[in-house]
């Protein structure tokens, strides 16, 4: 669509000096092509930038293995188990229940049967002459059951009930912040990986650097002891080249102890042996050094991409069901309860305790000493917090994606800077050098000359690897 957009602007050049020059026939086929080219250079740096096929595959073990994002993951888990709990309030709760009591003393109930009915009975059987109606005894009966039992199923389904309802919609809510807590881990640790990966280059590489160092210094001193041996030079440039030498294996055990540190903590990071070998990468020196957009639009992406806004706006969304329930505690709850089973005096089962029983029931709290109001405004003041909070970190995020920018923009300086040094020190030492092997020079300058190419190699070596490193803080303030 582009080209075709391109090749309608250009088509009234048909008989240009461009057309001329390229002297084909099909000219507008021939601009395409070109242009296809054109476009697949300058994008080129952005492909490179995505192909970085070991530190990726470092960076997804490290997503996989390293124990702090394994915590991240428990947490989700544990996140959707508690929302599995909270959804099951909705359904019935069926439970098996039995109780079997044994009694003796205790409170009693006097039923005067006998006061009451010997008299009747007395008189018919003296109007009747007969003793058809015997004479009975008072009755006493203890209030605790005394070998009873009661053995039932019982069914409890709430019917309505808005703690439940909104505490269900809380914990989904809890759940999606515990999954943006553990997508903002995943960009921190991605960034971490990074820069710990560039640290331990920069450190690999200043080795080769001192290495090349050394057998620069071993030929110089070489060479110092012939001339020497040949009386062409005083004793003094040997000792010089050999203290150099001996500087340099103090910057070497310097360099080695940097490098089997940033090893440890790279292997760390990716949940390994901390002395495990790890491969270089050379797509990193291809990528890509683009030029960023304007600050307004780096800030909307980083609010748009962060995930720590996301966790917050999920708390605030939480927090909301929470009032929600606080507000309804005016509501009532009504609940469904049904009992079936077996109830009686001695452990039988058979058709006289045989027994079911439904109802339902409804809880309705009047009054509670103004605790739900209190508990309403404590919810309100939780949910302001966050309010002020989710501001907060907005103008956090836009500190610290013009910063991240700012020293993205100051590194790409800083890698030109060096890179025109390094040219400048290298024709130096190249020319210092050779005058030196000829006897035209003087040791003091090719010293010189050496001292200040390898500060430069090391200041080219550092600016490259401090623009990873703050590409890597950019994109990691910018959410990517």
């Amino acid at each position: 669509m582009i080209i075709n957009k391109i090749m309608q602007l250009i088509h009234w050049k048909k008989n240009s000096d461009l057309i001329y020059f390229l002297n084909i026939p099909d000219y507008q086929s021939k601009i395409k092509y070109w242009l296809i080219i054109l476009i697949f250079i300058f994008s080129f740096p952005i492909i490179l930038r995505a192909q970085t096929p070991v530190l990726d595959a470092y960076i997804a073990q490290g997503l996989e293995n390293n124990l702090a994002m394994k915590r991240e993951e428990l947490s989700l888990t544990r996140s959707l188990e508690i929302l599995n709990e909270a959804k099951g309030k909705f359904y019935p709760d069926l439970s098996f229940n039995a109780d079997y009591t044994l009694a003796g003393g205790g409170r009693k109930i006097f039923f005067p049967v006998g006061d009451l009915l010997n008299p009747v009975y007395s008189t018919l059987n003296q109007m009747s002459g007969s003793d058809v109606f015997p004479q009975i005894a008072n009755v006493e009966e203890q209030f605790l059951p005394n070998d009873f039992h009661d053995t039932k199923l019982r069914l409890i389904q709430p019917l309505f009930n808005a703690d439940i309802y909104y505490n269900y919609k809380a914990r989904k809510d809890l759940v999606s912040v515990q999954q943006a807590k553990k997508e903002t881990y995943e960009k921190e640790l991605t960034k971490e990986i990074k820069v710990a990966y560039y640290r331990f280059m920069q450190a690999n590489e200043a080795l080769n650097i001192y290495s090349e160092t050394r057998t620069l210094l071993e030929e110089v001193l070489r060479v110092n002891k012939r001339l020497v041996e040949a009386d062409k030079a005083t004793p003094e440039i040997v000792f010089d080249a050999e203290y150099e030498l001996s500087r340099l294996a103090e910057q070497e055990a310097v360099a080695n102890k940097n490098l089997e540190v940033s090893r440890a903590w790279f292997n760390f990071l990716l949940n390994r042996e901390q002395d495990e070998v790890i491969e270089a990468d050379d797509a990193l020196k291809l990528q890509s050094l683009l030029t960023t957009e304007e600050m307004v639009a780096l800030q909307e992406q980083a609010l748009a991409s962060r995930k720590e806004l996301n966790q917050i706006r999920n708390s605030i969304s939480a927090n909301n069901q929470l009032l929600q329930m606080r507000k309804s505690f005016h509501l009532p709850t009504v609940n469904f309860v049904a009992d079936a089973g077996y109830q009686g005096f001695g452990y039988k089962f058979n058709d006289d305790q045989d027994y079911w029983l439904a109802q339902f029931s409804l809880r309705w709290n009047l009054f509670q000493g103004l605790q739900n109001k209190s508990r309403v405004q404590q919810q309100k003041i939780a949910l302001q917090e966050l309010n002020n909070q989710f501001s907060e970190v907005q103008e956090q995020i836009k500190l610290e994606v013009r910063q991240a920018h700012q020293d993205y923009l100051a590194a790409r300086k800083a890698v030109t800077a060096a890179d025109a040094s390094l040219q400048s020190a290298k024709s130096s030492f190249r020319i210092n050098n050779r005058k030196f092997q000829e006897g035209q020079g003087t040791y003091i300058s090719m010293v010189d000359a050496r001292t200040k190419y390898t500060n430069a190699r090391f200041s080219q070596l550092i600016a490259q690897y401090t623009l990873l490193e703050k590409r890597a803080l950019l994109d990691r303030a910018l959410g990517i």
